[in-house]
């Protein structure tokens, strides 16, 4: 049945009324009245054409006109204000078609020295809005309507996903010190006309000494809550590229991109790779965004940052409906139009789930339809099933063309191993399968107060604790301790660190994959994976772990390696495991419910030699986790720096250590952890366990 706001407001419609309409006054006049219901019924015409006239009349959104453009039609040239458009000229900030000074003191005639605007004009245009399909209105123009909904988005960090530099959105600090990535020296630049990066020639192809330095001015930013990225033009045709130093606000400090992810160090005597010309328009802008359409030199997206239409599909048909006077007083009479948005909350629990998994999820185009989506951009609007659009199975044993990517992204049984794919693993869980969990059931877009903690994860009130599941599990939770065998007011009741544990991993810190499984330390061996029994017990053996859970629940078959069974399971995994591992492994030596079952103190010396681990981001958590312990942040020391100077801060430490050891690090205390009776290292076991260190390729795609 077509629908009736798309009827009424139908150009041939509008037309037939309104003649429609003259003939009925027409016809009154000859008749004198006499005739009425045909003249009545010419005037009920009259009134559509009316009411459409004046809706048409109405003042319009800015992101409404914006939208109804040709998506073609560069914003610069239309001349409409938009929130959406990514500095088309160097220097302004496109809300109006007049000039405004982007930087922090806002001088209109600040002047940029020593650099060349040219530069930056190759990223024109290389973010703009557009009207998909002239469906996508923006979400300014739902906020008239929908105020509550409205400002709970604006409070949330979905909108600052992405977003243009002003002095509310920059948090890194742009203070013009030199600092080292990737082989490379950088300045962030405050101005005042913006802020600035100067480097070498991301192009050049020579050597990175010879290289000449640029100085380009940030054109976008990506991420807010716990770390910022920045973007700036790549000289290459409309392509942004990125910064190599990501501010990480979490400990107010830039760091180097392949030290805040889980990224190969380069081989012996090589640079590493700058990220991707390119990366922004390729893939970033997919789910930073909402209705994006990816063309690399020249990216089109409906709102900067995840907005109301990603959620609730496109909105123009909605607006209309709900603007025409003749639709209104129509719904009074009880003549509902279709309403098209959709509502996650209203939806069955798989769909539900499916509108945040086409973000929280990895789900790959199909290779035949890739050029189509960069044209027109994703097929999928919210109350469609995933599936239908794209190719999102499950990844356990993945070997196709794209195994490195599935590889960076789960566990070899399927499992999810980096965060912001949740939706992938959450559907794997019995109570998605057979039951009705789905994202809302923890989560809620709109609550009715926001601000922190809801701010930070978009979580229902207690859903960080064991409610999450005792609010169906209600007879688990009636008989606690003798389910789980823990005290009931010990983390080891707590639902979540048993069912859910933090094999996850990102932006620093393990995170739980959103998967709710039986603990099964066997089964987790056998595939390389942390057990949720061990991140706890990390003074414990995962043989120990397998014997208890066959002990207590009579579950999980099977035995595991000679090292497994003798060496505590948090120092095997730190010092021997594969770099995903010694990660997790290193956060969890930070945690404070690790160090309450497995005490505190012995895992200083441990610690301290993964301050010297060849990937980035195991330093920088061994160093953090350090924090933890009082008097053993190592001093002088720079995740970041040269390994010589690592070196010496390392050295320092561990003689600090081996006179002074901690008493808790005693052998009676912990037999499977290598520290002899006095608490000082083991050096041969321990040079054993480096020697085994899994050196595989690891790159955890966040």
């Amino acid at each position: 049945m077509p629908d009736l706001a798309a009827v009424l407001n139908a150009p041939a419609v509008q037309a037939a009324a309104a003649v429609l309409g003259a003939g009925g006054a027409l016809w009154l006049l000859l008749t004198q009245g006499r005739r009425w219901p045909g003249a009545l019924a010419l005037g009920l015409a009259s009134a559509v054409a009316l009411g459409a006239a004046w809706q048409r009349a109405q003042p319009v959104d800015p992101a409404e006109s914006l939208a109804r453009q040709p998506a073609h039609v560069p914003a610069v040239v239309r001349g409409a204000p938009t929130p959406v458009t990514v500095a088309t000229t160097p220097g302004l900030d496109r809300t109006g078609d007049h000039k405004r000074p982007l930087g922090p003191q806002g001088d209109p005639g600040a002047k940029r020295a020593g650099h060349d605007d040219r530069r930056d004009a190759a990223a024109a245009g290389s973010v703009t809005g557009h009207g998909s399909e002239g469906d996508y209105i923006g979400a300014e123009a739902c906020r008239s309507c929908h105020q509550h909904a409205w400002t709970s988005w604006h409070d949330s960090f979905h909108r600052t996903m992405t977003q243009r530099p002003t002095a509310a959105t920059v948090i890194g600090d742009f203070d013009g010190e030199p600092r080292r990535a990737k082989g490379r020296v950088w300045r962030m630049i405050a101005e005042r006309d913006g802020w600035y990066a100067e480097g070498p020639d991301p192009a050049f192809a020579g050597p990175p000494s010879q290289a000449p330095r640029l100085k380009r001015k940030v054109v976008l930013l990506t991420g807010k809550h716990h770390q910022q990225v920045y973007w700036v033009a790549s000289g290459e045709a409309r392509k942004l590229t990125m910064i190599p130093l990501v501010w990480f606000e979490r400990e107010r400090r830039w760091v180097p991109y392949n030290s805040l992810f889980i990224e190969p160090p380069p081989k012996p005597g090589q640079l590493p790779k700058l990220p991707p010309v390119g990366l922004w328009n390729m893939s970033c802008i997919q789910c930073h965004t909402t209705a994006p359409r990816q063309r690399y030199g020249d990216s089109h997206v409906s709102d900067l940052g995840i907005a109301c239409e990603s959620c609730h599909g496109p909105g123009r048909q909605h607006a209309d409906t709900h603007r025409s006077p003749v639709a209104r007083y129509l719904r009074h009479l009880g003549v509902e139009a279709r309403d098209p948005m959709a509502h996650p909350e209203d939806m069955d629990p798989k769909r539900s789930s499916e509108v945040c998994g086409q973000c929280h999820g990895m789900s790959i185009v199909d290779g035949t339809k890739h050029d189509l989506v960069q044209r027109r951009g994703a097929s999928f609007r919210p109350g469609d099933k995933l599936g239908d659009h794209t190719l999102s199975g499950d990844y356990s044993g993945f070997t196709g063309a794209d195994g490195r990517m599935i590889d960076g992204a789960f566990w070899r049984d399927g499992g999810l191993r980096v965060a912001g794919r949740e939706w992938s693993a959450m559907k794997r869980s019995p109570c998605a399968k057979a039951g009705d969990m789905s994202c809302v059931s923890c989560h809620v877009m709109h609550p009715k107060r926001t601000g922190a903690p809801w701010r930070d994860d978009q979580l229902k009130p207690d859903m960080r604790a064991d409610k999450a599941c005792t609010g169906c599990h209600t007879a688990l939770a009636a008989k606690l301790t003798t389910h789980t065998h823990h005290a009931a007011d010990s983390e080891g009741s707590r639902c979540l660190n048993c069912h859910n544990p933090n094999t996850a991993w990102s932006l620093l810190k393990a995170t739980r994959d959103h998967e709710v499984t039986v603990p099964d330390p066997a089964a987790a061996h056998r595939i390389g994976k942390p057990n949720a029994c061990n991140l706890c017990h990390l003074d414990r053996t995962e043989s120990w772990a397998v014997m208890e859970t066959q002990r207590l629940w009579g579950r999980g078959q099977g035995g595991v390696s000679v090292a497994a069974a003798q060496v505590a399971a948090g120092v095997r995994w730190l010092l021997s495991g594969e770099a995903g591992v010694r990660a997790l492994a290193a956060w969890h030596m930070g945690w404070e419910p690790a160090l309450a079952a497995s005490g505190r103190g012995w895992q200083v010396p441990f610690l301290t030699l993964a301050l010297m681990d060849p990937y980035g981001a195991v330093r920088g958590t061994a160093r953090a986790s350090l924090a933890r312990y009082e008097g053993w942040q190592p001093a002088g020391y720079d995740p970041d720096a040269a390994v010589g100077e690592r070196a010496t801060a390392v050295r320092a430490q561990l003689l600090r250590w081996k006179a002074n050891p901690a008493p808790s690090a005693q052998r009676a205390r912990r037999p499977a952890v290598p520290l002899d009776a006095t608490g000082r290292l083991e050096g041969a076991r321990v040079d054993q366990l480096s020697a085994q260190r899994d050196d595989r390729f690891v790159n955890l795609r966040e």
